[in-house]
């Protein structure tokens, strides 16, 4: 159940949800500029500044995660696994090859 609510009902359901939410405060902030009102701390927030930086750290994470490593791309990824009681953790090995063994 929990499944389906995080892979499709909240997908479906949070744009529509931040939307109006966006809305709500976007009144808000026009009735208290129109009556004068002081804006409350949170509406005074260098927003674009915090989201642009949100941004930038999500493509430098992005970025440093799909650096290639030290392995070759054509190897192959082994998972861990246990061998005589003794845990044998994952690795990369050379892929094989299709040449034919000479006899």
């Amino acid at each position: 159940m929990i499944k389906l609510i995080l892979t499709i009902l909240l997908p479906l359901i949070a744009p529509t949800v931040l939307y109006f939410f966006w809305m709500k405060l976007r009144r808000h902030k026009a009735k208290a500029m129109a009556t004068g009102e002081p804006l409350p701390e949170w509406e005074k927030l260098p927003w674009p500044w915090l989201i642009g930086g949100g941004c930038i750290l999500t493509v430098v994470s992005l970025l440093i995660i799909g650096i290639p490593s030290t392995h070759d791309r054509d190897s192959i990824y082994v998972p861990p696994r246990m061998e005589d009681g003794v845990l044998v953790p994952g690795h990369f090995e050379d892929a094989p090859t299709n040449e034919p063994t000479q006899q």
